[in-house]
């Protein structure tokens, strides 16, 4: 009898066990380990042009993680079409050149150049301008994106050269030098100084063999 009931206390005990030890097991299971790790927080450093925003399409930017390495992008938007010259206002002198230059969005490119009147100024595909008579003009550069600006040329007439002892300019003498004159003259002169233009606008010049007057000024061709 006492066998018996020592049997039955066992039985029960190894149940009881058995059910607290499935109960512990399933605890522990559901722990959830990673949930009691500290946040880990990135150390971000710069942002570095993976390839460059144009006016014609969006650019990236990427950054990575000093401890995990972990990556992160970013997109940064397209840029705005402009365009301007350097300067407002240029001045060449009768025979020389120049170089215009001009600023503009990434992506972007010029068309063309325009001379308002060409019979003062030239100018190349490159923007390069030459001063062909004196005067004052307007240039205006086109680009691709439709965007367009504007500029004065002013073309000034070139220094006088020295005069021989007769006190001509001895350069025009010989037929090659420039000569100044006013559309309402009658003469041709040696030096844009000369007293008799005091009071004259819009004086031009050209080489001897290109100016329309036949005869030279007295005062410069004494």
């Amino acid at each position: 009898m006492k066998k018996r009931i020592w049997g039955i206390l066992l039985m029960c005990a190894l149940v009881l066990g058995l059910f607290s030890g499935a109960a512990y097991a399933e605890d522990y299971s559901s722990y959830d380990w990673y949930a009691q790790e500290e946040e880990h927080i990135h150390d971000w450093g710069d942002w570095e042009i993976e390839y460059a925003a144009t006016i014609n399409r969006t650019g990236s930017q990427v950054r990575e993680c000093w401890e995990c390495l972990e990556t992160e992008t970013r997109t940064t938007p397209k840029l705005t079409a402009y365009a301007k010259f350097s300067k407002k206002k240029y001045s060449v002198t009768v025979g020389k050149t120049l170089k215009l230059k001009v600023k503009y969005a990434a992506g972007d490119k010029v068309k063309k150049f325009k001379v308002s009147n060409k019979k003062i100024l030239s100018i190349t595909k490159s923007g390069k301008v030459k001063g062909l008579r004196t005067g004052t003009t307007k240039v205006t550069v086109y680009m691709k994106s439709g965007k367009k600006a504007t500029c004065k040329v002013t073309v000034k007439a070139a220094k006088a050269k020295a005069t021989n002892k007769a006190g001509g300019n001895a350069g025009a003498a010989a037929g090659n030098g420039i000569v100044y004159w006013v559309s309402g003259g009658e003469v041709y002169h040696s030096n844009p100084g000369c007293r008799s233009l005091a009071r004259s606008r819009n004086i031009m010049s050209e080489p001897l063999s290109n100016c329309p007057k036949s005869r030279p000024c007295k005062n410069c061709y004494h």
